[in-house]
């Protein structure tokens, strides 16, 4: 069994490396090192299970090592299948094309679904902290809790608006030609025949509010999980001061029988 020390500084590192991650997010770097900061944090929580005898803890760790590398698969095969899906062939020359719009609806049911697995992730790392909070009432995890909460629900409304707003205008953008005068837009649902080849100013004002109230949220997320990052630091820190009531009252040793 690790050493109380050995996890607070296995906790430690992880989210350090979730820190970075989160500075560098737009670069491959800073993607990457987040992926391993993941990972780390999932094995410093799976590790915290076993020495406080916690199995929920346990399974939580589990999922949040299994929860970034799911997500990354799953995108990586919805690629895959959204070129499959979207690519026909041509009978009478025998000549592969795509379909632009089966490619991009395909591409996005495969990033929603992997963001979906992520975000789980995330949803049992806040249950993590509510167990530890409870297990070994370290103040510092239940603040880390509730900060970790509010950005989880900032980075959802923030991916709901981006992705609204991508289903709203990319079918539009695909079921149009370029033209001398810009984009002429056909769409069924919200938009009609555009002479002008320019989105009507209604739609387009609807469209900025929700990219700019999305950029809100995900800033305010990206703030809020940095802080959290940093109090998880401490509250895995503070694990080094906890001693467990086994630790603190040991059992009596085994007295050799008489033969």
């Amino acid at each position: 069994m690790a050493s109380k020390e050995t996890i607070a500084n296995l906790g430690l590192i992880g989210y350090i490396l979730l820190l970075v991650g989160s500075l560098l997010g737009l670069f491959v770097f800073g993607i990457i090192v987040g992926f391993i900061g993941w990972i780390i944090v999932g094995v410093a929580w799976f590790l915290l299970g076993g020495w406080a005898r916690a199995s929920s803890l346990k399974i939580i760790g589990l999922i949040l090592i299994l929860a970034p590398i799911i997500a990354i698969a799953a995108g990586i095969i919805g690629v895959f299948m959204a070129i499959s899906s979207a690519t026909l062939t041509v009978n009478a020359s025998s000549t592969s094309i795509m379909d632009a719009q089966t490619f991009v609806n395909s591409l996005i049911v495969a990033i929603v679904v992997a963001l979906e697995i992520y975000l789980v992730g995330e949803f049992f790392h806040i249950i993590a902290h509510y167990k530890a909070y409870k297990l070994l009432n370290i103040s510092t995890f239940k603040y880390a809790m509730f900060t970790w909460s509010a950005a989880f629900i900032a980075r959802v409304i923030a991916l709901v608006l981006i992705i609204h707003a991508i289903a709203k205008i990319l079918p539009a953008i695909i079921a149009g030609s370029i033209g001398e005068t810009g984009i002429a837009i056909v769409n069924n649902t919200s938009l009609t025949n555009i002479s002008s080849g320019v989105l009507p100013s209604e739609i387009t004002t609807e469209l900025l509010g929700m990219l700019g109230s999305a950029l809100l949220a995900g800033i305010i997320g990206f703030i809020l999980g940095i802080i959290a990052s940093i109090i998880s630091m401490l509250a895995f820190n503070s694990v080094k001061n906890i001693v467990l009531e086994e630790e603190q009252y040991p059992p009596p040793p085994i007295r050799p029988g008489f033969r």
